[in-house]
């Protein structure tokens, strides 16, 4: 049934392709006959009418030209007309004169008597036929005008009788040339349609994706090249599809699994695709790329004027986008055009998060300050005092001074140890995770509570501590110890003498929490987010006075942080402060 089809298809189609060629070579002689024939009419006439218009410009009388081309009109059939300039029919040899009306109006005519050759063809009121006229001036006057103008013109009835007549032997023949070519197409078609058909299966099986199908041998040489090209070609193409496929998945999984922002945008305003991680910033559903305007996707404005730069200036394109508008989401992005061609060009963009860079460098900006602001009291204070002690004899200033330098020198100390205890947890987070060990709670709180009893009892302080005995975390002895007795100093320090601090621990679910309470002056509002950095001090002149840093709490939190834990504080002026270290249990 399919070869059947094949045949039909092949004889079909040949036949019609034959029949079309051959009437078309049929039109085309018809025409090219047809143009030949009036060219050469149109030729004729216009010879025949420049001889009689060379004989007005030879001074020829207007009579005697006449009958010249009266003669000519009953010789050849073709009618001929002299106007004179005025328009007035001087000589017509198919109508009289003076019947006929004024032809100036008559376009060839006018152009003619202008000077110009005219070959036209309308309706002849006059004969109520179609005509063809040849129009050409004549007797040539002083003043560069012409005195005459001799049209030669033919009815078209004429020239369609002559096309009939060859035209009927054109189409004969062609008839004849259509038979013959319908008997060698089925021949034709019989031959190769059992060949061409096994190898249509076969293409057709390969073209669904059956690459393992392969083309029979035939007995037509060029079909039996044909398909060892096409089993060749299966086999290429197997391998190469297969190449192409694992290729293309493990560039989807790193594309779709990139922390970085990835997407591609074309030129006439679609986004052509993206990543998760895109998907996730601009808020668009993974996936959904078709038919997505980056416009309506993307509303970050920075974004869209690096694109439109990308497209306009098709150079490789930098810049720094604020992605929340308030510089705590930074990203890096680069924009260029990808490199192959395609009908509407694009551009890839990459944008890379360096909040954390961003964020890094404001810290050191403000740590460079603050160390600098930090460093310079203590030091102008020993320099102050070393100069004044070289001038003073007096025991008592001497020692006064001494005392001076010593404390700003022990501030220092402490300065800069809490600086490099604080870079240690910041730069070796990984080496103190892979130290860490089983710490009993209890053990770090009785550690505070010995560092810190006699400095409670110089002021007046009740010092008290509570906790349960089994309550453990994974971490480092040493640093949980500092946290926790910095929070405890400050108690100590910022609080009036005769006052209570509580340290305490309790369970949480999963978490234990270390409590230092005091009923000391407690913290404003204002000054609670900003507690924690480094250098942050809320009374600065009373704290400087105490030989503090303004890194304690810094201290504690980033052991919170590196313990997988935080920290927080409740407090209300005039009803003490409350902080808290959450980590999770062992």
């Amino acid at each position: 049934m399919k070869n059947k089809t094949l045949f039909r298809r092949i004889f079909v189609s040949n036949l019609i392709v034959s029949a079309l060629v051959i009437a078309a070579l049929a039109a085309g002689a018809i025409a090219v006959i047809d143009r030949m024939y009036r060219g050469g009419v149109e030729k004729t006439l216009m010879n025949s009418s420049a001889l009689i218009a060379a004989s007005l410009d030879g001074g020829e009388p207007v009579e005697t030209v006449a009958k010249i081309c009266e003669d000519f009109a009953k010789e050849s059939g073709v009618r001929s007309t002299i106007i004179d300039s005025r328009g007035n029919v001087v000589f017509d040899s198919g109508a009289n004169p003076g019947d006929m009306t004024n032809h100036l109006n008559r376009p060839e005519i006018a152009r003619a008597l202008k000077g110009e050759r005219v070959v036209f063809s309308r309706h002849s009121n006059t004969l109520d036929v179609r005509m063809t006229y040849i129009a050409v001036p004549a007797g040539k006057n002083d003043g560069g005008g012409y005195e005459y103008a001799v049209r030669l013109s033919l009815p078209n009835n004429d020239l369609a009788a002559a096309k009939r007549v060859f035209g009927w032997e054109i189409v004969l023949l062609s008839v004849a040339a259509i038979l013959f070519s319908g008997l060698f197409s089925f021949f034709i078609a019989r031959k190769i349609s059992g060949a061409v058909g096994s190898l249509g299966a076969v293409a057709q099986d390969i073209a669904r994706g059956n690459l393992d199908a392969r083309a029979g041998v035939s007995d037509i040489f060029e079909i039996t090249r044909l398909g060892e090209s096409m089993n060749e070609m299966a086999e290429q193409l197997k391998k190469r599809v297969a190449s192409l496929n694992k290729r293309s998945t493990e560039l989807s999984e790193i594309f779709s699994h990139m922390s970085e922002c990835v997407f591609i945008c074309a030129e006439d305003g679609r986004l052509m695709r993206f990543n998760e991680s895109a998907a996730k910033i601009f808020g668009v559903p993974h996936g959904e790329a078709s038919g997505l305007k980056f416009k309506d996707a993307i509303r970050n404005r920075q974004v869209l004027v690096a694109i439109d730069k990308t497209f306009k200036t098709r150079e490789t394109v930098s810049c720094d986008i604020d992605l929340d508008g308030a510089g705590k989401r930074m990203m890096s992005l680069e924009g260029f055009m990808l490199p192959y061609e395609s009908k509407t060009p694009r551009a890839l963009f990459v944008m890379h998060d360096i909040s954390h860079i961003k964020e890094a460098e404001t810290l050191r900006r403000d740590f460079v300050s603050g160390v600098s602001h930090e460093l310079k009291t203590p030091i102008t204070a020993i320099k102050a005092s070393a100069e004044t002690l070289a001038d003073v004899d007096d025991k008592a200033d001497i020692l006064r001074f001494s005392a001076i330098i010593e404390k700003e020198a022990d501030r220092l100390n402490a300065l800069v140890d809490n600086m490099l205890l604080l870079s240690k947890i910041e730069f070796t987070e990984e080496a103190y995770r892979d130290n860490f060990e089983t710490v009993n709670v209890a053990s770090v709180l009785d550690e505070v509570f010995s560092m810190h009893e006699s400095e409670a009892k110089k002021h007046g302080d009740a010092l008290s501590v509570d906790y349960s005995e089994n309550i453990f975390v994974k971490g480092d002895f040493t640093l949980l110890v500092i946290a926790v007795s910095n929070l405890v100093g400050n108690a100590i320090k910022y609080s009036a003498d005769g006052s209570s601090v509580d340290i305490f621990a309790q369970r949480s679910g999963e978490n234990v929490d270390i409590i230092v309470k005091d009923n000391g002056a407690g913290i404003a509002p204002a000054h609670i987010e900003r507690l924690f950095e480094r250098f942050y001090r809320v009374d600065k002149g009373r704290s400087r006075n105490m030989g503090g840093t303004g890194l304690g709490l810094a201290i504690a939190k980033h052991v919170a942080m590196l313990h997988g834990g935080t920290i927080s504080v409740e407090s209300a002026e005039g009803k003490g402060s409350i902080f808290k270290i959450s980590l999770k249990t062992a």
